[in-house]
């Protein structure tokens, strides 16, 4: 679940959410990592630990934002990059 939907003012779901659950699935299949108990703070690490070149650790930090505002649009724009 998206950090931003703990709160209790969170909006409907949207895609933002979704970019979040892909970059998250995509995350664990890449470092071998398929522990659903993973929190973000947690997936930053992996991330960090996964030695995963620059410009792709770019493309998951921005899919893993807190603020959904700063995720890609679509799933498709996360592929994409």
């Amino acid at each position: 679940m998206p950090p931003h939907c703990s709160t209790s003012s969170h909006n409907p779901p949207s895609a933002a959410d979704d970019v979040y659950a892909l970059a998250v699935v995509a995350l664990q299949l890449l470092c071998g990592r398929a522990d659903e108990r993973d929190m973000p703070a947690d997936l930053l690490e992996t991330l960090e630990e996964a030695g995963l070149a620059p410009p792709l650790q770019a493309v998951f930090e921005a899919a893993l934002a807190d603020d959904p505002r700063r995720r890609p649009l679509t799933g498709l724009a996360f592929a994409a990059a």
